[in-house]
């Protein structure tokens, strides 16, 4: 993780720049563990939200070089947003490539899958995905 900015001293919020991979999720969760978000029960939505999007992306994803930026705020109602910016070869033809849209079993691996996003749904107000042409944005509004 490089770089991170305090939430009170910012008004824009804190933002941490990972490489974008797995073995960072301790980091990430760190990060969110630092962060001005309010009671126990939002910072545990935000670790299971957050933990769950930033595990998907570098998996899915493979961000390339510059990685993953992440940035926690406040948007203009007051809901707290998080948002992962990413430059992908490969993400927008994984998010168009079909397979199970359901929660499936996983005979090889000995598990559920496909549970997560589910999960991420339930625990957020909204999720948006945002392509442009200098990369994409997953926003998650609580």
């Amino acid at each position: 993780m490089r770089g991170q900015s305090g939430g009170a001293r910012n008004p824009r919020g804190s933002r941490a720049r990972f490489r974008g991979s797995r073995a960072e999720c301790p980091s990430f969760e760190r990060f969110i563990d630092g962060l001005e978000c309010g009671d126990g029960s939002a910072r545990a939505r935000l670790r299971l939200v957050g933990g769950e999007l930033f595990d998907n992306l570098a998996t899915h994803a493979a961000p390339l070089r510059g990685g993953m930026s992440v940035r926690f705020g406040r948007n203009s109602a007051g809901r707290m947003t998080l948002a992962f910016t990413f430059r992908s070869a490969r993400y927008r033809a994984w998010l168009k490539a079909p397979g199970p849209s359901l929660p499936s079993w996983s005979p090889v691996e000995k598990r559920w899958r496909g549970l997560g996003l589910i999960m991420v749904r339930n625990l957020s107000s909204r999720v948006e995905h945002r392509a442009g042409p200098s990369g994409d944005r997953i926003v998650v509004t609580f």
